[in-house]
């Protein structure tokens, strides 16, 4: 049975992960502007989220997803506020520095832990992924009930592996991209992604503050 959670989890965390939106464009951006490490430091954060999140609705507690997102009404405009600097910060960034080689040193590791805790809390700002993992472990009973406290923790990692596969497959999309083309083109492409984060940002912000003040 736990082999079956464990593949059955990693398929469904794979496949919550790879619908195209604002995470994937920050990984996919920071894999060709600033190296693999940052890219892969990205993707495990946004991973650890969608572990939590599969964590939370295994435990049954998806239908709160609803109720705090209606609770936290700022959840989404403060999302799209991130969203909206960070891509104003890539759009504006002069010097774009291309490494050749990844280093693992003490002056990096801030700079790769602020990459995995941005993703993590950009991801965390969608609490109805919960709900949309709770109707997947629904519809294939993933997690039946009087199961044994090892089959949550079986869940959450086989989505956290399936999620982190996914950002890997992103990032290894970047590097023939990376190898191919002149380092003003991948300036202008860096440009472009940027300005999707902002328009996905500023649509974000709009969203939120509808709910906000509805008219």
């Amino acid at each position: 049975m736990g082999e079956v959670t464990l593949t059955k989890a990693f398929i469904l965390g794979f496949i919550v992960a790879v619908p195209v939106g604002p995470i994937a464009i920050l990984i996919f951006q920071r894999s060709l502007s600033l190296g693999y490490l940052a890219g892969l430091a990205s993707g495990i954060g946004a991973a650890l989220a969608d572990g939590l999140f599969a964590f939370l609705a295994s435990l049954g507690i998806a239908a709160l997803a609803e109720t705090i997102e209606e609770s936290i009404i700022w959840v989404r405009p403060m999302g799209g506020l991130i969203l909206l600097v960070l891509g104003g910060y890539f759009f504006f960034k002069k010097s774009l520095v291309l490494q050749t080689e990844e280093v693992l040193t003490p002056r990096y590791l801030h700079h790769y832990t602020w990459d995995a805790f941005s993703t993590f809390l950009l991801t965390l700002t969608n609490p109805m992924t919960v709900l949309a993992f709770a109707a997947l472990f629904a519809g294939i009973n993933l997690i039946p009930p009087g199961a044994k406290n090892v089959l949550y923790l079986e869940t959450t990692l086989g989505v956290f592996l399936g999620s982190l596969i996914w950002w890997l497959v992103i990032i290894l999309l970047s590097h023939p991209i990376k190898r191919t083309i002149s380092p003003l083109k991948v300036h202008r492409l860096m440009q472009v992604l940027a300005l999707l984060l902002v328009a996905l940002g500023m649509g974000a912000i709009i969203f939120g503050f509808s709910r906000v003040f509805p008219s």
